[in-house]
């Protein structure tokens, strides 16, 4: 098996079972988001084998329209039927696919189910899973943001950047399906690479959510050295799994088995409704198995990373982030 550069990865994000509408900002956001790091995406997914051939061309992940396409001026229903009625770009082939979205009369998101396919293919599980990752903590980060408004995507200057950069890593110039992207110098991918890092520190605090969960510091390595330049260094797909696999063994922050327990055991709220946050503690010490000073030691180290706080009506500790 091979990735060829016609080949990508579709990846949606539904939701599923829900009792009531979704509301409309927060696809807005999801949309905005993306937006507003589309060519860092667009780099850290790129999966091509060349400098000059980075990224799968554009036809079947195409920016055209989405970058003209703002929730400030329009709804998102209106913003669908554009994309639904456009001659330039075929609706199942935006860069952030809307065609599986329903809306209720009043504007709120009846049927969440937005397909991300701007990903190149690669033949490495991790990364895979990775960016998995990466488009639900983006979901999750524009459902968290909704409550202060609509994402901004940039000023005016800071917006034209961002799509001759998207230009110049999303075309059909290339040969062989691919985008041409020979005017990505170094100190493009450098420029490339400093949205990447912020991007990842935005929605760094999503991942503190998934337990025993590597894809950070996979996300991380993929941020600054990206599939397609781990091709382009000569690395087979077996070669570039064996990187990622020993980033992903890598212990980062320092976390043992009982600090993830730990931060379980405050996420889930598994104690509640205690009275002070010095029963709390003993409760949290006898189901851990933890002496009063180690679980303090490892409180602290907890509060230094994510911020903690006694929560008076629920009873119990509670992260800040």
């Amino acid at each position: 098996m091979r990735a060829r550069p016609t080949c990508g990865l579709h990846y949606h994000v539904l939701a599923l079972g829900l009792g009531q509408p979704v509301p409309e900002i927060i696809l807005a956001n999801v949309w905005n988001l993306t937006r507003r790091y589309a060519p860092n995406l667009r780099f850290l997914t790129s999966g091509g084998d060349s400098l000059q051939a980075l990224c799968r061309r554009r036809n079947y992940n195409s920016h055209l329209e989405m970058v003209k396409l703002t929730p400030s001026a329009m709804s998102m229903a209106e913003i669908q039927q554009h994309l639904r009625n456009s001659k330039q770009v075929p609706e199942h082939q935006n860069f952030l696919n809307l065609e599986h979205v329903t809306f209720t009369e009043e504007g709120a998101v009846k049927n969440f189910h937005v397909e991300f396919r701007f990903p190149d293919a690669d033949l490495s599980p991790i990364s895979i899973v990775a960016k998995t990752f990466l488009l639900l903590a983006i979901t999750l980060k524009a459902v968290e943001m909704s409550q202060y408004g609509v994402i901004h995507v940039g000023r005016v200057k800071e917006w034209r950047r961002k799509i001759e950069l998207l230009d110049m890593l999303n075309n059909n110039d290339g040969n062989l399906a691919t985008s041409d992207t020979t005017r990505v110098t170094p100190e493009v991918i450098e420029e490339l690479r400093v949205g990447c890092r912020e991007l990842l520190e935005l929605i760094k605090p999503i991942f503190a959510r998934f337990e025993s969960n590597p894809g950070f510091e996979i996300l991380t390595l993929l941020a600054e050295t990206p599939i397609s330049l781990l091709r382009v260094s000569g690395r087979s797909w077996t070669e570039i799994e064996e990187v990622l696999s020993e980033r992903a063994t890598m212990d980062v922050g320092g976390w043992d088995k009982t600090d993830r327990r730990l931060m379980r055991f405050i996420e889930l709220s598994e104690s509640e409704s205690q009275e002070t946050p010095a029963t709390w503690k003993w409760a949290a010490a006898r189901e851990l198995f933890l002496t009063p000073q180690e679980l303090e030691r490892r409180l602290e180290k907890l509060d230094a990373w994510r911020g903690l706080k006694w929560d008076s009506e629920l009873g119990t500790m509670i992260f800040l982030n």
